[in-house]
């Protein structure tokens, strides 16, 4: 659990406060907390962020550039 980046405990979390986070599904069903994260994203995440989007859009369009012409229907 991190709080702003750094480690933080339920302690730390506050009403209505910003939570975001993975999981895991166990073998029974059930959802398991992976990672907990308390607060507005830090500039570090943001940035990430933004990268990622970038390298999704760049492979978006290198897929349609690469893709084959569709058949046109012969007379």
């Amino acid at each position: 659990m991190t709080k702003a980046g750094a480690p933080a405990t339920i302690k730390d979390a506050a009403a209505n406060e910003e939570a975001r986070g993975s999981y895991w599904k166990v073998t029974d069903g059930t959802l398991e907390a992976k990672t907990v994260k308390l607060g507005p994203k830090t500039d570090a995440e943001k940035a990430a962020d933004e990268k990622a989007k970038a390298r999704k859009k760049e492979k978006e369009s290198a897929a349609e550039s690469s893709a084959s012409p569709a058949a046109s229907p012969k007379p």
